[in-house]
């Protein structure tokens, strides 16, 4: 559940809903799934988990802030690689 003053941010996790107006709300990864949450630490390093595609992304390399948007796009693209669970027939 989000923080009642921040959209992407709750539960000790970055969420990856719709930011707020408001500065400092980024979601974990660019674009869908909303199901996505993770874990952003120094450098990069990073933990993402999507439960309505069974995937779990972890990254512990080490990257300056100036490529972190590129990081991030990289992690929305190996995400979109997998199909929800429900749409592969897999689904509980």
């Amino acid at each position: 559940m989000p923080a009642p003053n921040n959209r992407v941010y709750g539960g000790g996790f970055w969420l990856n809903g719709a930011p707020a107006d408001a500065p400092m709300q980024y979601p974990i990864l660019h674009g869908p799934p909303e199901s996505a949450f993770g874990a952003s630490a120094v450098f990069g390093q990073l933990i993402v988990i999507v439960p309505t595609r069974d995937v779990v992304v972890v990254r512990l390399g080490q990257s300056d802030a100036i490529t972190y948007p590129v990081l991030k796009d990289s992690l929305t693209r190996i995400v979109g690689a997998f199909p929800d669970v429900a749409a592969a027939g897999t689904g509980s």
